[in-house]
């Protein structure tokens, strides 16, 4: 009984390949876009760990991730540090950074809701050193 109830799906499947109807994938988007910010996010720190690099500190919460694209007129900058420029969060929103005493930096994206806090899909996706 089985096999007889699967064959809407069979006739479907061959008319849309026939036909040439792209069938959707199932996704998760939140799930990805929570990816992208993360590995992003990560870039962001290495980028900033060789600025602290040349410079000898990371750039002050008012230079902000700006300093890794535009020279800050700091003496040894030798960026810039990212190729493409400043890129935004899976969201549309740019990525936040401030100096911290505690580890030097703190770069996080506030996640699709963009407010701090969260879950599931709004959850903050946070990089420190």
């Amino acid at each position: 009984m089985r096999k007889l109830t699967r064959w809407p799906l069979y006739c479907a499947a061959l008319i849309a390949v026939l036909f040439g109807i792209p069938i959707p994938e199932p996704r998760q988007p939140d799930a990805t876009s929570q990816k992208v910010a993360l590995v992003t996010v990560q870039g962001l720190a290495n980028a900033l760990s060789v600025f602290h690099l040349d410079v000898g500190r990371y750039p002050s919460t008012a230079e902000g991730l700006r300093a890794l694209v535009d020279d800050p007129g700091l003496g040894y900058w030798a960026g810039p540090y990212l190729r493409k420029g400043l890129p935004q969060d899976p969201w549309g929103r740019p990525y936040r950074y401030r100096v911290t005493a505690e580890n030097g930096f703190d770069v996080w994206s506030w996640g699709s809701d963009g407010k701090p806090g969260g879950r599931g899909e709004a959850t903050d996706i946070h990089v420190a050193p």
